[in-house]
């Protein structure tokens, strides 16, 4: 393979020490597609389409809580593409605009939908560790302890 590959490998030559495991080289071949998908705004209108089907520019921008008609916008066009989600132009007068999701776009929604469940059964979990830690924090601060170490004995 040539240098310009994505720098995805599984030679064992390019991992780290038996003891950690991990590789020494990052996987960067997939990082721009992983903050596409990480983007909360992405995520919100994908599972906006998912859940009501092909949808409207104003549909989206009241169904989907706190986002501009600009960063509707820009998420729009980002996800387009990325071959996430289609634009039609309907024959209508005057004409209107659609958005639906991708084959690839269903297949994205399948999996955000097991992480959505995911923090849907952890939520309280989650929020009680924030509690605790917030005011551990608090706390640690008022004698000058840093937050968040644990020591063993």
């Amino acid at each position: 393979m040539t240098d310009a590959h994505s720098g995805i490998t599984t030679d064992e030559s390019a991992r780290g020490s038996a003891c950690d495991g991990e590789p020494t080289r990052p996987v960067s071949g997939i990082r721009d597609i992983l903050d596409r998908i990480g983007d909360t705004w992405s995520v919100l209108v994908a599972i906006e389409l998912r859940l009501h089907g092909p949808r409207r520019f104003g549909q989206l921008r009241r169904s989907v809580d706190g986002i501009s008609q600009r960063m509707l916008t820009v998420t729009l066009r980002r996800l387009q593409r990325d071959g996430l989600i289609d634009r039609t132009v309907l024959d209508t007068s005057p004409p209107q605009v659609e958005y639906s999701l991708t084959r690839v776009g269903h297949s994205l929604t399948g999996v955000l939908k097991e992480l959505v469940d995911w923090a849907a059964a952890n939520r309280a979990d989650i929020d009680a560790a924030r509690r605790s830690w917030d005011q551990a924090t608090t706390e640690r601060r008022a004698t000058g302890d840093e937050p968040g170490v644990r020591t063993r004995a």
